[in-house]
């Protein structure tokens, strides 16, 4: 299974220690995504400064390939701020984006890959909807906000229902995934699976996150 790692931090300390710690073991090229969260869309505030990203980038040299899931009231407000510094994959929640030919537009613009996510709550037939627009669906398997919370098995349900309709879409599922649960996530069809709480709480993050891998 693709794994892909999240971090969701208060503050820039702990992104540069989990950059750090990422960079020991992710494959050069796979993407490392931060969750945003604005305290308006979602209960908590996570770090969300688009400025401080920039020189991490460049301290490795380009090496990093950042996606940023923006889990914001506004996301057309503050995207381009994200790419700018120089993000390669952004994800925006169905619920929140209110003009999606703008956040297409200017993902091409700056090169980067535009995502649209979808929360526990909206149906596999609204995210359908999106499809002929957008080549990749973040279906979220919890709340928005806040790590560390419990995977919602109903998800798989959307998640098969919108493979066998669209299999031509990549299907990324978020939150809450872990060793228990990544097999059924698998079979259900999804391509990629985030996962940040798992892996970064555990005492050996490489070896979780080759453990979650090599399902």
């Amino acid at each position: 299974m693709k794994i892909q790692p999240v971090i969701n931090c208060d503050s820039l300390s702990c992104v540069e220690q989990r950059i750090r710690t990422v960079k020991s073991f992710l494959p050069a090229g796979e993407t490392i995504h931060f969750d945003i969260a604005d305290g308006t869309f979602t209960s908590n505030i996570t770090w969300n400064a688009a400025n401080e990203l920039r020189p991490m980038i460049d301290y490795y040299n380009g090496q990093l390939r950042i996606g940023v899931h923006l889990m914001v009231d506004k996301p057309e407000a503050i995207i381009e701020s994200w790419l700018m510094a120089g993000v390669k994959e952004a994800a925006v929640h169905l619920e929140r984006l209110a003009d999606r030919n703008f956040f297409k537009y200017v993902c091409g613009e700056y090169n980067a890959e535009p995502v649209i996510a979808v929360s526990p709550e909206t149906s596999a037939r609204t995210a359908l909807g999106y499809v002929d627009d957008f080549k990749k669906l973040l279906i979220l398997g919890v709340k928005p906000g806040l790590s560390g919370q419990e995977f919602q098995p109903v998800v798989l349900e959307k998640v098969t229902e919108i493979k066998r309709a669209a299999p031509e879409v990549i299907v990324m599922v978020d939150g809450g995934v872990n060793l228990n649960n990544i097999k059924s996530i698998a079979d259900a069809g999804a391509d990629i699976a985030l996962s940040g709480s798992y892996i970064f709480n555990a005492g050996d993050p490489a070896k979780a996150y080759a453990d979650l891998s090599n399902v």
